[in-house]
């Protein structure tokens, strides 16, 4: 980062810190309330926002979360428009030059303008609260004296651009990509055994079939030189989850939602239905091959004609540095993410949830927010989300009167499904102890094949295949099992991938710079622990078998281990490697700001295959990049039974006694209570606060 910015580090105290936390008792005046809020929270920080219409319920949550997350929305809209090097100088001018490309800022206008009157009012309502807190005497966060920034108005169509760039990397457009560099180089027959269909006997929603594809290697460099700068991978910033329990006549909600956007649209519960989300890895994503005019580059090519692209010239300002020119384009497709269109080609981004591009207009699809939260039973929520659009998510809901909509697919479902076979009659405790579920459905698999590998020679490696040949499979914290059976899997897989794709593009894929090429060794391992499963060699060199492949595995991985973590075998417990390591975003541009800013590293069991989620990048072995950013259990029966946790607090400031209050039990795969019954709340509350009409 810049000198200037180091000064700024070297000057920062914990006294700063402190004296940037707002008030949370008493009483303010706010004008553009309807009447009195009360604002009550309990022993975590969590707010519970007590209105009487609709309009004050969207505006404390506004107010509410700028007191907790205001710098967290700030770091989330400006990188949206890519204007985040303002703030973390030279070092995110790739990542704001990218941005600039996706043109998010065109389809959030897009999106809110086509909103219809009630969601344009939550939105308006929920700006207004924000930028009632900014203009309040309340203290800013520290992070807008270190960067020496104010905050803009916050406008309604922020709140787009907040959940658009939390969900467009979601996408598989990435993997598009590197899939059609694997086709160019390996050929489509061997790439397309590289990339399988879901495999049959799996838990399935609705039973699909996939064409391999892949063509669109025009620009590919260039989309991961772009891509290099995003910081999507291995990283775990502290701001973004808000939790929320919102009150007023229309409705009564309590969940997780995005600092800087209102609502519940992932999670959350009201009297009568609970509701969440998982990922689904589906494809709403395409990338197309543009061919753009020699002689001016404006013109780009569809069926035989030549047609004018939107062409701008953009002016990255950078802190502490000059600044930086960037032309971006766009066709009927969307935005031009890759390649060079002065060269001839591109590549351009089609995305349902940006149909600006390909439709001329934004997509009213906020408007099932506010609707959402008045559902009476599942199938009115279900009804409430027909016009959802990004991200493409298992929806799954129930009510409290037994009807339970939806169902998650996937490859932990498998151990999900064999724990609550044995739970005939579970409790919210009970269900919430799925979510400590370590056993590993792979690690069995690895287990079952070790026992034919013959005892070694070498001491070391002798007992470390006796303590694995005894395993269960459980990735138990403390256990030494799970970092020996990690290492040696990582070099087997290592070994495996250079055989079946050579030296250069497995090191490429095993140092991603992108979510294509990171999703690509996910999917290998997956493949490469499915073949030992089977027994199946087709993976291996000519005359290996799984066994003699495992056994030169796990000589290496004991002699890397030794050097890593001493020769005791028994001190390599698995927490002291696995572990989450949190990254507050101006720390990763400066990181003489982290041990003021970063919260602190939790160690934690589980892996990237159980229910336990710590999953992590080979290139980095073992420092969590993937976990469970919510953990919560419904009781429909008697919603004061239902529990939840985050790994970090309720609290985006870092002297907040909330900021990671909630970071030993999260490893301790605990929960607290979800407080929803109003004297309950007010009988436990640590702070109150009354916001009161100007």
């Amino acid at each position: 980062m810049t000198t200037h910015a180091t000064a700024a580090a070297t000057q920062l105290t914990t006294a700063d810190l402190r004296n940037a936390v707002p008030p949370l008792d008493g009483e303010l005046i706010l004008p553009g309330l309807h009447a009195a809020v009360q604002v009550w929270r309990d022993e975590w920080g969590i707010p519970h926002i007590r209105a009487t219409d609709e309009h004050d319920a969207w505006f404390a949550q506004g107010f509410v979360t700028a007191q907790d997350r205001l710098w967290a929305m700030e770091y989330d809209r400006r990188r949206a428009v890519g204007r985040w090097a303002e703030a973390a100088g030279v070092s995110a001018v790739g990542q704001d030059m990218q941005m600039r490309r996706l043109r998010l800022e065109d389809a959030a206008r897009a999106d809110c303008a086509a909103a219809g009157p009630r969601a344009q009012a939550m939105f308006q309502a929920y700006a207004d609260g924000v930028n009632a807190f900014i203009n309040s005497d309340a203290p800013l966060p520290a992070e807008y004296g270190i960067t020496g920034m104010t905050p803009e108005p916050w406008e309604p169509w922020h709140s787009l651009a907040v959940y658009k760039v939390r969900h467009i990397f979601m996408g598989v457009f990435e993997s598009k990509a590197w899939r059609a560099r694997l086709v160019r180089e390996l050929g489509p027959e061997r790439a397309g055994q590289l990339f399988p269909s879901y495999p049959p006997g799996q838990p399935v929603i609705i039973p699909t079939g996939a064409d391999f594809s892949g063509s669109a290697d025009v620009g590919y460099q260039q989309l991961l030189d772009g891509a290099a700068n995003l910081n999507l991978i291995g990283e775990m910033d502290s701001g973004s989850n808000s939790w929320n329990h919102v009150a007023c006549d229309a409705f009564d909600v309590v969940g997780n939602s995005f600092a800087g956007v209102p609502g519940f649209p992932h999670f959350g519960h009201n009297q009568w239905v609970a509701w969440c989300v998982t990922h689904t890895s589906a494809d709403y994503q395409d990338l197309y091959i543009e061919r753009f005019n020699d002689a001016d580059a404006s013109l780009y090519q569809r069926q035989d004609d030549w047609y004018n692209a939107d062409v701008r010239d953009e002016v990255i300002k950078v802190r502490g540095g000059g600044d930086v020119h960037l032309r971006t384009w766009a066709t009927h497709h969307g935005p031009v993410v890759g390649g060079d269109p002065m060269s001839g080609y591109g590549l351009a981004l089609r995305y349902t949830a940006t149909p600006i591009f390909y439709r001329n207009q934004g997509d009213p699809w906020t408007d099932i927010l506010p609707a959402m939260l008045e559902a009476q039973s599942v199938h009115q929520l279900a009804d409430s989300m027909n016009g959802w659009v990004d991200p493409v998510n298992n929806f799954v809901m129930a009510d409290v009167d037994g009807n339970i909509g939806y169902q998650c697919r996937g490859y932990r479902a498998m151990r999900v499904a064999e724990r609550i076979r044995t739970m005939p009659n579970p409790s919210a405790n009970d269900m919430g102890r799925i979510h400590s579920e370590r056993v590993s459905l792979p690690a069995q698999a690895y287990v079952a094949a070790l026992q034919a590998v013959p005892m070694p020679a070498d001491p070391a490696v002798a007992v470390a295949l006796a303590r694995l040949q005894a395993w269960s499979g459980a990735m138990d914290a403390d256990a030494v099992e799970p970092t020996i059976y990690s290492a040696t899997r990582d070099v087997l897989q290592w070994r495996i991938l250079k055989h079946n794709v050579g030296e250069n593009l497995a090191a490429l894929s095993w140092h991603p710079v992108d979510r294509g090429r990171g999703g690509f060794v996910n999917r290998f391992r997956i493949l490469m622990n499915d073949a030992i499963a089977a027994g199946d060699p087709s993976l291996l060199p000519s005359g290996e078998t799984w066994p003699s492949a495992l056994a030169a595995s796990l000589e290496e991985a004991v002699a890397i281990l030794g050097n890593r973590l001493g020769p005791d075998l028994d001190t390599w417990r698995w927490n002291k490697l696995h572990r989450a390591k949190p990254q507050h975003p101006l720390a990763m541009a400066d990181p003489e700001l982290a041990s003021l800013l970063n919260p602190p590293e939790i160690p934690t069991g589980g892996d990237g295959d159980t229910p336990w989620a710590g999953s992590y990048s080979p290139a980095d072995f073992a420092t969590v990049g993937g976990l469970s950013v919510f953990r919560y259990a419904y009781d429909l029966g008697n919603w004061e039974n239902s529990l939840w946790a985050v790994p970090l607090g309720a609290s985006g400031h870092p002297a907040s006694n909330h900021y990671a209050d909630q970071s030993d039990m999260w490893r301790r795969v605990q929960m607290t209570k979800m407080r929803y019954d109003w004297e309950g709340i007010k009988a436990n509350a640590k702070t109150t606060q009354t916001l009161q009409t100007g």
